[in-house]
């Protein structure tokens, strides 16, 4: 009987931090993008966009040769607070990652050690392209590529390797099974919660993918549950004219000429995974 009083406990305890765990979005920063103001705006920004189904915590890494004081300052004058701040070498970032599971981590380009860290630790990490255009955040749209980002890089891997045709035979022959789940699938589950209790907040979804292979993307968003304000096929034609008529804020891609071309228009934002990753060691 005592044994059994205490498996319900546990099991009840593990849905609670299950619930917390989906109701807490957590955004890992690389302290070296404190120099990007662009970005430290729009991390200020996002961090008031919560809602009651969704809170959102932001924790820092920074390196042990770095001054810590200044270093939050200089945050802090963007209107950026850390819940958590972790001063530490690559061992203990590496370690603190896996335990902590950041829903995404925001790197700068050259921090390979922090990426390395990332990938180590199953974490889903990005790099921020640029720091150059004007803020614009009264309402917060972000813009996501779908293989290798939402979805994994499965089919994206076919395309690569094989070409066009085959990947469009591939995806029709496994259209009745769903994607697996990208690197920002959390990340995304998460903004979408945001979408639908804060009116401020939109994601839409900016594919290459066209024909045939629509229909396995499709089918998996719905069952996902998910709502993009936005969606569009493009059949491999230039993203960039979408997200200029979008007005996007910033903007996930898995590819380098994609986040090039998006420069004058978002935020642009690497994701690297699978065939694409390439971490300096």
């Amino acid at each position: 009987m005592i044994k059994k009083v205490s498996n319900v406990v546990i099991t009840i305890r593990k849905r609670r931090a299950l619930i917390m765990k989906e109701s807490v979005m957590r955004l890992a920063i690389d302290a070296k993008l404190v120099s990007n103001r662009r970005f430290c705006q729009w991390l200020s920004a996002v961090s008031e966009k919560h809602c009651d189904k969704m809170s959102i915590e932001t924790i820092l890494f920074s390196s042990s040769s770095m001054k810590l004081m200044p270093l939050v300052a200089s945050f802090q004058e963007f209107g950026v607070i850390f819940n958590q701040v972790f001063h530490t070498n690559k061992k203990m970032k590496t370690a603190l990652l896996a335990e902590i599971q950041p829903d995404i981590l925001f790197a700068d380009n050259k921090n390979s050690i922090l990426l390395e860290a990332a990938f180590k630790s199953s974490v889903a990490a990005c790099t921020i392209e640029n720091d150059d255009l004007k803020p614009k955040f009264n309402r917060m749209h972000l813009v996501f590529d779908a293989d290798a980002v939402l979805f994994s890089d499965e089919a994206e891997q076919v395309n690569l390797k094989y070409g066009f045709e085959k990947f469009d035979e591939h995806e029709w022959d496994k259209r009745e099974q769903l994607l697996p789940s990208g690197p920002l699938f959390s990340f995304i589950k998460k903004i979408n919660i945001m979408q639908k209790h804060n009116i401020d907040v939109q994601w839409s979804l900016l594919t290459a993918r066209s024909g045939r292979a629509l229909f396995r993307a499709i089918k998996t968003i719905e069952h996902w549950q998910l709502e993009p304000a936005h969606m569009f096929f493009m059949s491999g034609g230039d993203k960039s004219t979408v997200l200029k008529s979008l007005d996007a804020h910033i903007f996930f891609d898995d590819k380098h000429e994609h986040c090039q071309a998006a420069k004058p228009y978002a935020i642009a934002v690497h994701v690297p995974m699978g065939l694409n990753i390439n971490v300096s060691k």
